[in-house]
This record gives C-alpha cells, structure tokens and sequence, in this order.
C-alpha cells in the first residue's frame, strides 16, 4: 500500500466501513471466515479511492467504540454471571 502511496486516512477508512458491514451484516447469513489479512479490506480501499467517503465518517468510528464499548461490558457482567454459578 505504501508503494501505491495510498493515503493512511484511506487505509484507515476502509477498516472501519468494511468491520462496520461486519457488524451489521444479517445474522441469518452464514458466518464469515475470519480476516486473516489486509488483503480482505483491497476492495473497500479501492472503493474508497474512486469515491471518497465524507470527512464526518469520524461520527461512525465514535458509535462503533461506543457500541464496542458496551459489547465488551455486556460480555464481562455475563462471564461474571457465569463464574458466580
């Protein structure tokens, strides 16, 4: 990437909108396999480049901490419940 001289703000905008689809993709569809690489993110990073994303994509990067946030206190009142019985 660094030698196609992809910016880093690009970079990081593809990570973010491609583990948002992951998010929020139907939880009816089979699960996806594991990102094992960047490879996986090559697509969104192109797609990024032809058509920029707005600057404000900063407001989804703070809901997805906060809904990772509230994920992570969820998870640890259950794994304290569980350990409780």
């Amino acid at each position: 990437m660094a030698q196609q001289r992809i910016p880093l703000e690009t970079v990081e905008a593809a990570l973010l909108l491609a583990s948002v689809r992951r998010l929020l993709r139907d939880p009816s569809f089979p699960p996806l396999p594991l990102i094992s690489s960047l490879n996986y993110f090559l697509q969104v990073i192109r797609e990024i480049s032809a058509d920029p994303i707005p600057q404000d994509y900063r407001k989804l990067s703070a809901t997805v901490n906060d809904f990772l946030e509230q994920s992570c206190a969820v998870a640890e009142s259950l794994q304290q419940l569980t350990c409780r019985y």
